[in-house]
């Protein structure tokens, strides 16, 4: 890449007035142009810049030169966020360069690549909201590099069909502009840059973008993510108050679920033993109802018994009676009737027992 020699272009040495110069900070992911833009911007090969996948730029760089009668400080500095780098610092070379432009910077030359904007490039503008803040993007202008790259469609119709970008653009208030960096002869678009960046500088009343300011938003970050860690920890405490609430809620629940099912349970058994009970004295009288049936039909079947057994025994005693009476009827009948033999058969016997008894006596006697 070649750069025309221009008269104008000149190196401020140390002691010179720093504070008359336009500060201008390139900030872009690898592969951006950041150290292309610079060359260009001075028309100089002060910045190393080779097509390459890595960061060429390991350090913040700081240029100084006379452009268009204007001296221009340009500092150029490594990717911040897509680093390949193991031992890069991103916080500390973030502080050198706005350091390198004390007391701070005019512009912020926020570098996008048009013809591959990605969701990497979307990622890096919120990566640069968020570091840098939202007071800076009134010192911002999109720088968008690779122009030549952009075929048919203008600039404006290219940034409209990507509304994640135009809303960018939007914020940081419609200040862009078309950069072709392989087009180093070019000089009309770094005049046109240059007037641009110095109305920017007007409407800010000439004021710049301070490492106070970026260690504010930082400080600022800090305590929103700090109030939002708490914010975190106090919803989590809350849930978890709130879950071990539930659960005491879910317990008592369960518990009274438990007593209830219990005093169900109790008063069933009760009821049960209850009915058990009143069956069982039921069945009891039956039963003593039935053998007090069973026994007055015992006592009713003995008494009938003996009734038929006195029955029976009268009958018998009349019959016996009824016999003794034919036996003695007939006896006397038959008393009657041999009488006179009976007569004779007793006076008989009298003779006999008179004559035993005699004898008797007679043998009696004779013994000695």
């Amino acid at each position: 890449m070649k750069y025309q020699n221009f008269e104008n272009t000149e190196v401020r040495g140390e002691g010179d007035d720093v504070d008359e110069d336009l500060r201008l900070l390139l900030i872009g992911k690898t592969g951006s142009g950041k150290s292309a833009t610079g060359n260009i911007i001075f028309n100089d090969r002060v910045f190393k810049s080779v097509m390459s996948s890595s960061s060429v730029t390991r350090s913040c760089k700081s240029h100084t030169g006379n452009v268009n009668n204007r001296s221009v400080r340009v500092i150029d500095t490594p990717d911040f966020i897509f680093s390949t780098r193991t031992d890069f610092d991103s916080d500390s070379e973030l502080k050198k360069a706005l350091e390198l432009c004390s007391p701070g910077a005019h512009v912020i030359l926020l570098l996008l690549s048009l013809s591959t904007f990605t969701e990497q490039e979307m990622d890096f503008t919120g990566w640069f909201e968020q570091k840098f803040g939202e007071e800076a993007l009134r010192f911002t202008v999109v720088l968008f590099t690779h122009a030549g790259q952009r075929h048919m469609r203008t600039l404006a119709e290219m940034i409209r069909m990507n509304p994640q970008l135009s809303d960018f653009i939007n914020r940081c208030g419609q200040r862009y502009h078309e950069f072709n960096i392989k087009a180093p002869a070019n000089r009309g678009q770094v005049t046109e840059l240059i007037e641009k960046i110095e109305r920017l500088i007007s409407d800010n009343t000439n004021s710049c973008y301070t490492l106070d300011m970026m260690l504010e938003t930082e400080r600022r970050r800090e305590e929103r993510e700090r109030r939002a860690e708490e914010e975190k920890r106090e919803k989590e405490e809350r849930r978890r108050e709130e879950e071990r609430r539930e659960r005491i809620r879910e317990e008592e629940r369960r518990e009274r679920e438990h007593q209830m099912q219990l005093e169900r349970v109790k008063i069933e058994t009760e009821n049960s033993v209850r009915r058990y009970i009143e069956q069982e004295k039921q069945k009891r009288e039956e039963e003593e109802k039935r053998e007090e049936e069973k026994r007055k039909e015992e006592e009713k079947r003995k008494e009938e018994e003996k009734k038929e057994e006195e029955e029976k025994s009268g009958d018998e005693e009349i019959e016996s009676e009824h016999t003794a009476l034919e036996r003695d009827s007939g006896f006397k009948h038959v008393v009657k009737e041999n009488k006179y033999i009976i007569g004779a058969g007793v006076s008989v016997s009298v003779v006999v027992i008179v004559l035993v008894f005699v004898l008797l006596k007679i043998f009696s006697s004779t013994q000695p």
